[in-house]
């Protein structure tokens, strides 16, 4: 199994948020985080990002995790991957330049499968969700195994938060039948949440 971490996010609302907290205290240590991936924004004096690479690397069947990125965050993920001891190989980049160029999930995790010629079973995690110290990836996999299947994990979110993240629409099988990608919260009555 190989996994990958989707990165490809371009941290407008992280940046949005770190400018109004500027503008109320221009003293603070935020601004040092302005145009830094979400994912590698220190928590507890590490990136979010060594904490799924832990996560990942604890599990057996995993050999191998590729990082997802755009062009404009390529060489922040090549500086991390040095000082994490990460392999270099395994930053994929789209190229992608902007915001409003940017592709998508499906279409990002496609990249890196063409890219590396990759036929084997994918984890695929979103790179800037946080998760409880009580998180058990093992768990999520052996309910994969078990299933013989696809397996996706999915949370219920407020109407406030169906723009800022990807929303699943499911049949009455509970299939995935659609994908929308920061929808309006009036664009679909779904509120299942793809982290």
């Amino acid at each position: 199994m190989k996994a990958i971490i989707l990165s490809g996010g371009f941290g407008t609302t992280l940046d949005k948020d770190i400018r109004r907290e500027l503008e109320r205290d221009p003293t603070s240590s935020y601004g040092a985080y302005l145009g830094l991936p979400k994912v590698l924004v220190p928590v507890q004096g590490r990136a979010l990002l060594d904490y799924w690479i832990d996560i990942i690397r604890r599990q057996p069947e995993i050999d191998d995790i590729y990082i997802m990125t755009n062009g404009l965050h390529r060489q922040q993920f090549k500086t991390w991957a040095r000082s994490s001891e990460f392999p270099l190989d395994n930053i994929v980049s789209n190229g992608v330049m902007a915001n409003e160029q940017r592709l998508g999930a499906v279409a990002d995790m496609y990249w890196v499968v063409r890219e590396r010629f990759i036929a084997d079973d994918l984890l695929v995690v979103a790179s800037d969700v946080m998760f409880t110290r009580s998180f058990d990836l093992g768990l999520i996999l052996n309910y994969f195994h078990e299933k013989c299947g696809e397996v996706v994990t999915r949370l219920q979110v407020a109407d406030e938060m169906v723009s800022k993240t990807g929303i699943l629409e499911l049949d009455a099988q509970e299939r995935i039948v659609g994908f929308l990608e920061h929808p309006s919260p009036g664009a679909t009555a779904p509120r299942w949440s793809c982290p």
